[in-house]
């Protein structure tokens, strides 16, 4: 299931990653059937850690890679192959050191300074928050389901505007708001449900109360998302040269496809072998199964498709530090919310092909399967909301303004 011929450098991009990653891949594969809504197997995030798969976005001048977007997204899409939790915590929280990039020189030397592979968790879902501006700034409130925070050194916590509005899940709509930087060591964590897939990424909700936060880790998020934002002079990579936004909704499509992947992979290698429990046929010999394998793998073309469109329309549309056009952000948003679909569709289609053996706790099918669906039900990936955006859009009916 490959797609068209690749650039040079993007087949180079892919290499090094497949270099840092492919040796893992075994140890992840067996530890994911043991990860549970406590987090990731001390082993997964030691050898990530290692491999040096958590700072590909990290800075330079802070000792990370600065690389491609592209290649953080590959990354994401290998390790998501065996273990979408692994995947996420690459992709995901990986993109966050991005955000803390851009806020001020002093923010950056505090969270890498000291720790130089620091992981940052993004907190938008919110209630109670308050930010007093005079002398020190104090903070306090509670973030809802903060992803990744069980793990993470520092929270990037949303502080809505004086009109009340927090932002929308992904963190970009929704009014004047501004990014609180701490450390996790001074927030109060609480267990908070996992959505039944991705359990790896353990969820808690957070509480600050009354804690000092210098004003040097207090911005703006029309900052954060700005190539004019106050750290990213600092660095010359690509991504702090563009408006970041269109990035970072984007920022789960390597992980939702490569766990895909990893489904059909095993699934056709479970099937290969498979006979009948009462009629011992071989399971791959009945036509209505490669049908749907067929249809499966048809639907996964198309994905990897869109995959390269995505990947190649980011900087195409987002470079020399210029946003997206309206009409662009709706067409790229409905290329996300599809490229969930169809990894949803073709994923659900095999687990249902297996039968009872599809339910089991055991089968990585079964797993990949809910990780797919936990993974498609972002809200960056809200496929009514952008179907009928681009048809609003398409049928002239789209409102003066109106956006993705």
């Amino acid at each position: 299931m490959m797609v068209g011929a690749m650039s040079k450098e993007t087949r180079s991009g892919q290499f090094a990653i497949a270099e840092r990653a492919e040796p893992l891949l075994p140890g992840l594969k067996q530890r994911a059937k043991a990860v549970d809504e406590n987090g990731l197997a001390a082993n997964d995030l030691a050898d990530l850690r290692a491999a040096g798969l958590l700072r590909l976005l990290q800075p330079r001048r802070y000792g990370g890679d600065e690389l491609s977007w592209r290649e953080a997204q590959e990354a994401g899409r290998l390790i998501s192959r065996v273990c979408a939790s692994s995947a996420w915590v690459t992709s995901v929280m990986g993109a966050h050191a991005v955000l803390v990039g851009r806020m001020s020189q002093a923010a950056q030397e505090d969270v890498w300074g000291a720790t130089p592979d620091a992981l940052i968790a993004v907190a938008t879902r919110c209630e109670g928050v308050s930010l007093d501006d005079g002398g020190t700034p104090r903070l306090s409130g509670r973030w809802l389901h903060v992803e990744g925070a069980e793990i993470a050194d520092w929270l990037l916590l949303c502080v809505p505007g004086e009109e009340g509005n927090a932002p929308s899940n992904d963190g970009l709509a929704g009014g004047a708001y501004r990014f609180a930087l701490v450390p996790r060591g001074d927030c109060a964590l609480d267990a908070a449900k996992f959505a039944g897939g991705l359990r790896g990424i353990a969820p808690r909700h957070v509480t600050v109360r009354n804690l000092a936060v210098a004003a040097s880790h207090v911005a703006a998020a029309g900052e954060l998302f700005s190539p004019r934002s106050p750290g990213a002079s600092l660095h010359s990579g690509e991504l702090y040269r563009v408006q970041f936004a269109p990035y970072w909704r984007s920022a789960l499509v390597g992980p939702l496809l490569g766990c895909a992947e990893g489904a059909y992979a095993n699934y056709a290698e479970i099937t290969r072998k498979r006979v009948g429990g009462t009629s011992k046929a071989k399971v791959a010999e009945f036509t209505h199964v490669q049908q749907r394998l067929a249809e499966s793998s048809a639907e996964l073309k198309c994905a990897q498709l869109l995959y390269e469109e995505i990947m190649k329309g980011l900087p195409r549309h987002s470079g020399n530090g210029r946003a997206p056009s309206s009409d662009t952000a709706i067409e790229l948003a409905r290329d996300r919310s599809y490229l969930a679909v169809l990894c949803r569709n073709a994923v659900t289609r095999l687990v249902r092909q297996m039968g009872a053996m599809g339910l089991a706790e055991i089968n990585p099918v079964q797993r990949q399967y809910r990780d797919v669906n936990a993974l498609a039900s972002y809200p960056a990936l809200d496929a009514a909301r952008d179907f009928a955006a681009f048809g609003r859009l398409e049928l002239g009916l789209l409102a003066s303004g109106e956006t993705a």
